[in-house]
């Protein structure tokens, strides 16, 4: 019994990714990344919850445009991301948008939140950097990817 629920609990992820992935590829490509004129970083934030709009407050702080989406498959804005903060409560949705941002358009600047611990190693397998989604917050979020990107200058 144990075996058959590790193993759905393993395979329904991976399904899921194969259907969605038409869908995520979609998005991006209807999004035409364009040069930002503006000059100053854009940022994907994905999910509608308190965490997500708390980031995008400090976000906007930070002089970072935003686009937030409630779900991950909307057409966005002709824009460049230079961050996407996946912080959806689906987990599948999290890394979905994290892998195709980072391995489809070398997005760097990438983190995903991991719902269920369960899928900690679907995230480390992908190399999506995640916090876990108890006691979290938007600002220790936010200074994760300020602080990475600034290691990599």
């Amino acid at each position: 019994m144990w075996f058959l629920v590790i193993a759905l609990c393993i395979v329904i992820p991976f399904v899921c990714i194969e259907h969605l992935m038409p869908r995520v590829e979609r998005f991006f490509e209807t999004s035409e990344f364009e040069e930002n004129s503006s000059g100053r970083y854009m940022a994907l934030v994905i999910g509608k919850n308190e965490l997500a709009d708390e980031t995008v407050r400090l976000l906007k702080v930070q002089n970072i445009r935003v686009l937030l989406e409630a779900e991950p498959f909307m057409p966005g804005q002709n824009q460049e991301f230079h961050y996407i903060f996946a912080l959806s409560d689906n987990d599948v949705d999290n890394i979905l948008m994290c892998r195709i941002g980072k391995k489809t358009y070398n997005i760097n600047n990438i983190i995903g939140l991991c719902n269920d611990i369960r899928n900690e190693r679907i995230y480390k397998s992908e190399g999506i950097p995640f916090f876990y989604n108890k006691d979290i917050t938007a600002k220790a979020i936010i200074q994760t990817i300020l602080q990475e990107k600034e290691a990599r200058r």
